[in-house]
């Protein structure tokens, strides 16, 4: 009867405690994400971005994600579907871990005694942003600017 009612009490301390930290490490990974997208298209920089907020929003557990789990490509708005690796760049997915790789395992109370010490939970989370454009071309239809024009060809050249 004991062994159950540890069982009962893992299964809601310990499941309980996976899942919180399910939800936190999502909040971390989309917060990581959304900084990473602001960097698009810039390989380093998203990288960095990337790794640097889920380092702030981590919850003190140390290293969730590293630099082979931020992916730039391409989303499909339409589909709502990530692709991985596909240019234009106007999306970054961010994988981020909690597992041993990481040293950094989600540690269980009451299901110790049934031999499970510790559960890994990893989250997804995904930013795009609209790619804008560097170059502007305003047309003049009034011709109030028609003597400035070889001044904007020079500046131009």
């Amino acid at each position: 009867m004991m062994i159950m009612i540890i069982g009962f009490g893992a299964f809601v301390l310990d499941i309980g405690r996976a899942y919180l930290a399910k939800a936190e490490l999502q909040a971390a990974v989309d917060s990581a994400a959304l900084a990473a997208a602001s960097e698009l298209p810039i390989p380093g920089q998203v990288q960095s971005a990337a790794i640097d907020y889920a380092d702030a929003n981590d919850y003190g557990w140390g290293p969730i994600v590293k630099p082979s789990d931020v992916e730039m490509g391409f989303w499909e708005a339409a589909t709502r579907t990530f692709h991985g690796g596909v240019t234009p760049f106007n999306a970054v997915e961010i994988t981020g871990r909690r597992e041993n790789l990481n040293g950094n395992p989600v540690q269980t109370v009451l299901a110790r005694v049934l031999g499970f010490n510790e559960f890994e939970v990893s989250a997804v989370g995904v930013a795009s942003r609209e790619v804008v454009a560097d170059v502007v071309i305003v047309q003049d239809i009034t011709g109030s600017f028609e003597d400035e024009l070889p001044i904007a060809i020079d500046a131009d050249k």
